[in-house]
């Protein structure tokens, strides 16, 4: 599981395309392995994301990331405490690759 955090995302990218464009970095330096989980935070934006590769998709999915994010993350971070929702969101995850 990667944490990456940005200031601000580049200008006319979504962060949909950054995620995947970083997840597919990170492929090349795990020498090409799919089972990378990436949370990315684009701070002043206040935009979340957690990206996952192909070999993780049936033990995290998206319905599962949006609730993490929606349920645990976001309220955290409305309330300023960054490092408990990434805390919680980063437990959540790995709870849901143990199952």
């Amino acid at each position: 599981i990667y944490i990456f955090i940005i200031e601000e995302l580049p200008q006319s990218v979504t962060l949909e395309r950054f995620s995947q464009e970083f997840n597919n970095s990170l492929m090349r330096l795990d020498g090409g392995k799919q089972n990378r989980i990436l949370l990315l935070i684009a701070a002043k934006d206040r935009k979340l994301r957690i990206q996952t590769s192909r070999d993780v998709w049936d033990l995290l999915t998206d319905d599962e990331c949006r609730h993490i994010i929606t349920n645990l993350i976001a309220p955290e971070f409305k309330q300023k405490r960054y490092y408990s929702g990434i805390s919680s969101g980063l437990s959540a995850m790995i709870n849901e690759l143990k199952e």
